[in-house]
């Protein structure tokens, strides 16, 4: 019982973070899968992959609840 709770929030949070933009739903399948298969929490974020968050259009910011992150 608590697996699936704890695999309800972590699916949440990869929603989340493909809203923002943050995540692309490539890196969410596979973090999912990371996740279901061995545990680890594995968002695939290389230095590569942040850095193409600073692309003009992503420049709108991206709202992390209370806060606004431009």
């Amino acid at each position: 019982e608590k697996q699936v709770e704890d695999l309800g929030r972590f699916v949440d949070l990869l929603s989340k973070l493909l809203q923002d933009g943050i995540l692309t739903s490539k890196q969410y399948a596979i973090a999912l899968r990371n996740y279901t298969s061995n545990g680890t929490i594995d968002f695939g974020l290389t230095d590569d992959v942040i850095d193409k968050l600073d692309d003009d259009e992503l420049k709108e910011g991206f709202d992390f609840g209370s806060q606004k992150v431009l």
